[in-house]
């Protein structure tokens, strides 16, 4: 039986055939609707193709010593002699104290000195010193 036949078998059957017939396309709308959403849906969550293949780069190797060497905050272009030294522990005679990577240096007794950790901390005696290293006192601090 031809498609053909089969339509007319369901038209002539009257009220009924054209319900089923109403129905049947419905049904094939829907399917092919759903395939279509499935099929994009399916599409969009593929992973992108990979990325050509290139030459992995080589491993980057550091050179860290077994000790570390004290940290200088003289600028490049002079000579670390020519500065004031700096000292990583405090004393009764130290005065002032910085961040070692900080460009603000405090009093002693400035509540904000307890933001920079202790072992991050580098001592000066005087106010001299600090600027030497190009440090600005502390607005919070005056």
């Amino acid at each position: 039986m031809s498609i053909q036949e089969t339509l007319l078998k369901i038209k002539g059957a009257g009220k009924k055939g054209r319900i089923a017939l109403e129905c049947l396309v419905l049904a094939l709308v829907l399917s092919a609707g759903f395939l279509v959403y499935s099929q994009s849906v399916k599409a969009k969550s593929l992973p992108a193709a990979p990325a050509p293949a290139t030459t992995p780069e080589p491993p980057i190797v550091l050179d860290i010593p077994a000790k570390s060497e004290p940290v200088s905050l003289a600028p490049e272009n002079t000579p670390a002699e020519s500065a004031p030294k700096a000292t990583l522990q405090p004393s009764s005679s130290k005065k002032f104290a910085a961040s070692k990577s900080g460009k603000v240096y405090y009093p002693i007794d400035c509540k904000a000195l307890g933001r920079v950790k202790s072992e991050n901390r580098i001592y000066f005696s005087n106010e001299t010193e600090a600027k030497a290293k190009n440090l600005t006192l502390s607005k919070s601090c005056h």
